[in-house]
């Protein structure tokens, strides 16, 4: 998994990600809107020079609001998904992995496990099987799953799970 994409593409797939991560519980926190504002700035000179000027925007007064409506977040996942696209099959497996990075820091960003998130995120690792190269894939499902059903891990437990299983992806 070595492969490259661009700065731009990264930085789409890892704001994609975390939308997923920061959205999935419907709450958004103070910390969430931290993080969106953090990679605004951390990308602003990447993506500057892209026609990003209603994305922007909609971060802008995401993060002032302290909502994120569904027009909202429809619109970034889609303008991430057209500008941050993968090209062929052979890349999906990097981006998704990008954004499963992005899923999982979105998650962590509020520092509680909901279980609507780990829900969330158990259901988009199933509807990306090619993810099952990735050497971890099997072990979250389990730890999600347990976790849903009440077995074996805490919240606690499962947050530092992800917490680690985050720093591990891509490396």
């Amino acid at each position: 998994m070595k492969k490259e994409i661009s700065e731009l593409t990264e930085a789409l797939l890892t704001l994609e990600g975390l939308l997923y991560g920061i959205s999935a519980d419907g709450i958004i926190s103070d910390k969430e809107l931290a993080k969106l504002k953090n990679w605004k700035k951390q990308h602003f000179d990447t993506i500057r020079h892209h026609p990003v000027g209603d994305l922007f925007s909609i971060i802008d007064s995401t993060t002032e609001g302290r909502i994120l409506l569904e027009h909202e977040r429809e619109f970034i996942e889609q303008f991430c998904q057209q500008y941050g696209a993968c090209e062929d099959e052979d890349d999906q497996v990097l981006c998704d992995s990008i954004r499963l990075k992005g899923y999982i820091e979105g998650i962590l960003m509020d520092k509680k496990i909901y279980e609507a998130e780990i829900r969330s995120l158990r259901t988009w690792l199933m509807e990306r099987p090619h993810l099952k190269t990735l050497s971890v894939y099997s072990e979250i499902l389990d730890n999600l799953e347990n976790f849903i059903q009440g077995r074996q891990i805490s919240s606690e437990e499962l947050f530092y799970y992800l917490k680690e299983i985050e720093k591990e992806i891509l490396n």
